[in-house]
């Protein structure tokens, strides 16, 4: 007969509320800290902008704003891996649309060219050097 043994955890932070003052009708709270014994665990559900993500499986955060009618918008983020390796806002990265559809494809052993195929499809401009010589007249 087999005994199976169900475990969970479940950390819950408790953080007593007290009322301090009461004005017109409105109770203000002072908050207490919570004991030294509580256990505070906070798992980060995904990377921040900046951070290294290339080992990761945590995806990169969405960065989330309030514009000035008061609605929440997003800027979508990826992990840019033919680049710096590092969380990334989606508009910095050139040629955006090539780059997520050769990282779709990467497997272990085609990286490498599915990278350099990126980089080649972003167009470079090369700049000449030129002399300029100025001449000032008196007069």
């Amino acid at each position: 007969m087999n005994f199976w043994k169900m475990v969970a955890v479940i950390n819950v932070v408790v953080i007593p509320i007290t009322v301090a003052i009461t004005v017109s009708g409105m109770p203000h709270f002072t908050v207490k800290a919570p004991s030294a014994f509580t256990k505070l665990q906070n798992l980060p559900a995904c990377l921040p902008l900046g951070n290294p993500c290339m080992k990761s499986k945590l995806p990169c955060c969405k960065l989330t704003y309030q514009n000035s009618y008061l609605r929440l918008g997003e800027v979508p983020t990826t992990c840019f891996k033919f680049g710096k390796g590092i969380c990334q806002v989606n508009q910095s990265i050139k040629n955006f649309n090539e780059y997520s559809k050769l990282i779709e494809q990467v497997n272990d052993t085609n990286f490498q060219e599915l990278k350099n195929k990126y980089w080649l499809s972003i167009p470079t401009v090369y700049t000449c050097p030129q002399k300029i010589t100025l001449e000032m007249k008196s007069g």
